[in-house]
């Protein structure tokens, strides 16, 4: 669904139908549903340790190759968002939009693989804006699940997730109709340039100078 949403795609060919707002209200439960596979296959450290090997690399040549994988950032930051912390997302969201930045415009200058990033030139927003509000949307679907930390159970951060959402699907519910899609609608999905979507996402104070920030998301 969040997918769809960055990229304004038609919810029609999935879902049967529907609008944003009443597919956005289907995420709690498409999440508990994962967290319940992931939590009784035992499988979430391994997915973990792959994530964070995702995160640490640097090399682009990897990059490019990623950019067009299905396990690719748009797959991984998604896997973030329920694996991760709030604490662990926030130390490595910038990396995370990076990834999706360059998977953006490798495809873009490139829509099929063709090896290493040759034009390394900045395009117009609208190429990467569908990425960007992805991002934007992951962020604050980890807000609206940051209220699990208060689940006091002895247990790991996926099955405190699972349990949270299992007692509160009303306030989630209410979260996703009066606050995540108004915001989505009114502060995202209206920004036309960088500056003014690092902005409306108070990343200014890590990102500092816009076309550093994207130059070394492209060259470095």
């Amino acid at each position: 669904n969040a997918e769809y949403m960055g990229f304004e795609k038609s919810f029609s060919d999935d879902s049967g139908g529907g609008g944003k707002e009443s597919n956005s209200k289907l995420i709690p439960y498409m999440v508990h549903n994962i967290l319940y596979v992931m939590n009784t296959t035992r499988c979430v450290p391994r997915e973990e340790r792959q994530l964070d090997i995702h995160l640490s690399c640097t090399d682009k040549s990897k990059w490019c190759d990623l950019a067009y994988d299905l396990n690719g950032p748009l797959y991984s930051s998604l896997l973030m968002v329920l694996v991760y912390t709030p604490e662990k997302w926030k130390q490595h969201q910038l990396t995370v939009l990076k990834q999706l930045i360059f998977t953006a415009h490798i495809r873009y200058v490139s829509p099929t693989f063709t090896g290493p990033i040759v034009d390394k030139t900045v395009k117009d927003f609208a190429v990467y804006k569908p990425y960007l509000i992805y991002f934007a949307l992951l962020s604050e679907l980890m807000k609206m699940f940051a209220k699990a930390k208060n689940v006091e159970t002895e247990t790991s951060w996926t099955q405190k997730l699972a349990e949270y959402i299992r007692h509160n699907d009303g306030p989630l519910l209410e979260y996703a109709e009066k606050t995540w899609l108004p915001w989505y609608q009114d502060n995202v999905l209206p920004c036309e340039t960088f500056l003014e979507y690092f902005d409306v996402m108070a990343l200014m104070d890590e990102v500092k100078d816009v076309n550093t920030f994207l130059d070394s998301v492209l060259n470095e």
